[in-house]
């Protein structure tokens, strides 16, 4: 990755302002679709917003972000903003607004309406970014999700960051969920680092839960602020880029770039062999897949349940991207 210039730099010191969005192709595919995402305190991960290609515009599942109210503004997560001032945008999807100092003010903007991909606003706080803060704030929600929202917030934040296997399935197994399949990948010297994914099941009804974890070295910030915008699994062509003025007229209709860094720390995951024998291999024993991750896990967790619903077949764009997470049942 070239070196970032000071101008650069200083847009991650910024927060993020609304930018008009566009709606993107529908590809038909096999591959089962993914049962809901749940990002928190995910980075804007595209521009455009990813929109669900398979129909309805609105990826299932809710994104969440932390904010506090104060007497001179609203203060938000730094992570959930900061990338909005150079163009990148959350995905089509609900949006949950948790307030930390008053719940009384948690907000839910549905896909379709209140502007969801380009929330939270407000005044940069690092310090909302803490994952216990979300785990806390979501685990009493339904949101019309049932009891999930207690066990991501239960098993799927806390294990996502949990490299000992063994303990990450006594620890879902208290909340009667079962860990049948993980995978640590060492990452690099210098770009993406060390990161763990697990997949558990909930024995009862063969749900799964998969995880991927958020950042947790210096080589995952080196990820964190690879800027380039690039196509990704196929919701845009090979050839597709970002103009240097920052518009999208080079851009088809409908279509999205994603954020490369956070994009390859997400291939980097998947095409583990031990990803690839242990937790692909038990897609198909599920009855449907959830996919969770707090931080940078978060932004790999939409861009693989985008993915997933692209589904892009042999000799389509982004077929090289999603053989690798592929499953049918």
């Amino acid at each position: 990755m070239g070196a970032l210039s000071l101008p650069v730099i200083s847009l991650f010191l910024m927060g993020a302002s609304s930018f008009r969005v566009k709606p993107k192709r529908k590809t038909k595919g096999t591959q089962p679709a993914i049962a809901g995402i749940f990002p928190y305190a995910s980075p804007a991960t595209a521009q455009p917003p990813l929109k669900n290609p398979l129909g309805g515009t609105c990826f299932p599942g809710v994104r969440t972000a932390t904010v506090k109210m104060q007497w001179f503004g609203q203060e938000a997560d730094t992570a959930t903003t900061i990338l909005g001032v150079i163009g990148f945008r959350h995905p089509f999807m609900d949006f949950k607004l948790l307030d930390l100092k008053d719940s009384k003010r948690n907000t839910l903007y549905p896909c379709l309406t209140g502007d969801a991909p380009n929330r939270p606003r407000g005044l940069s706080k690092i310090e909302l970014h803490n994952k216990d803060f979300y785990a806390n704030a979501t685990q009493d929600m339904d949101l019309g999700w049932g009891s999930l929202l207690y066990d991501l917030a239960k098993i799927g934040i806390p294990e996502s960051f949990n490299l000992d296997r063994n303990s990450a399935h006594a620890n879902a197994q208290q909340y009667g969920w079962n860990l049948i399949g993980s995978a640590v990948d060492n990452g690099g010297s210098g770009y993406v680092g060390k990161q763990v994914s697990h997949l558990f099941q909930k024995p009862s009804t063969k749900e799964c839960m998969l995880t991927f974890q958020g950042s947790s070295s210096f080589q995952d910030w080196t990820a964190n602020v690879n800027i380039q915008k690039k196509p990704f699994c196929g919701y845009a062509k090979a050839s597709a880029f970002i103009a240097e003025d920052d518009t999208t007229s080079v851009l088809g209709e409908g279509e999205s770039l994603v954020h490369k860094g956070f994009a390859d720390a997400l291939m980097q995951i998947v095409k583990n062999s031990d990803w690839q024998s242990d937790v692909r291999a038990k897609f198909p024993s599920c009855s449907k897949v959830y996919v969770t991750g707090h931080s940078l896990g978060a932004a790999q967790a939409e861009l693989f349940g985008a993915c997933i619903n692209m589904a892009p077949q042999p000799g389509q764009d982004g077929y090289e991207e999603y053989r690798h997470m592929s499953w049918t049942v």
